[in-house]
């Protein structure tokens, strides 16, 4: 298994779209995440507003995986994340993770934060053992975490 991670195209949209219908983010993805990936306009606006911060993957030319990115200008957001059930456990999420990071890091964004759907099987277990950190917050979005990366020397 050779799984190869690209940048997010245009022409993959309706991929993403079927990806993101079929994947159940059972136990070994991280769970919780979710963004409306009901429509390409939808696709195509996060793109066009975030270039380059979208990752998908590829298994001999199939998409597997995808995470949806963006920024709030100085914090990293991670919209959805998104794998296939064939390729659970095998630590695609973790390494779509670490790329979307790297990214934003090269950016200069050094802070990410995700927000987690209510509704979503033990979400935390995922993230808490990822090294993230609950930031408590008020209202509607049960929790979200900080990422705590190494600073920029």
């Amino acid at each position: 298994m050779s799984v190869l991670l690209s940048e997010l195209q245009p022409t993959e949209f309706k991929e993403v779209i079927a990806l993101c219908a079929t994947c159940n983010t059972a136990s070994g993805t991280a769970e919780g995440v979710r963004l409306d990936t009901s429509s390409t306009a939808a696709l195509a606006r996060l793109v066009a507003h975030f270039p380059s911060l979208s990752i998908v993957a590829r298994d001999e030319g199939v998409m597997v995986g995808v995470i949806l990115c963006g920024t709030s200008g100085n914090s990293g957001l991670m919209h959805q994340l998104a794998i296939a059930p064939t390729h659970h456990d095998i630590g695609l999420d973790r390494r779509l993770i670490d790329e979307a990071l790297g990214k934003m890091h090269r950016r200069g964004i050094y802070k990410s934060r995700i927000s987690l759907r209510p509704g979503s099987p033990n979400p935390h277990a995922f993230w808490d053992a990822a090294t993230w950190q609950t930031n408590d917050i008020e209202g509607p979005i049960p929790c979200a975490y900080d990422y705590a990366s190494i600073q920029q020397s």
